[in-house]
């Protein structure tokens, strides 16, 4: 660039880059996979109880990271723990 030359410069601030993690605990497999992919996440391991049947209808008992309010890099895969049966206090 030649010296006393005029320089132009765009100045753009990143959109979100980060997400409050979801609850999918008590969910089941096919519903929190949905609401993971369009919340811009990704799934991590899947880790199945013995029970686990059908994974589709299978239910979410555990996640990690834990929906504890935490920012999660959009992209991000969470860990997903299946059993076969609603898990104790879901409805």
């Amino acid at each position: 660039v030649p010296k006393g030359s005029v320089l132009e410069f765009v100045i753009t601030e990143r959109g979100l880059t980060t997400i409050e993690g979801p609850d999918v605990v008590c969910q089941t497999f096919s519903a929190a996979e949905f609401l993971i992919s369009s919340m811009q996440l990704s799934l991590g391991d899947i880790i199945e109880d013995p029970d686990v049947t059908n994974r589709t209808s299978a239910y979410i008992y555990r996640q990690d990271p834990p929906a504890n309010g935490q920012r999660l890099r959009l992209g991000q895969p969470i860990t997903l723990y299946l059993t076969q049966n609603p898990p104790a206090g879901c409805q």
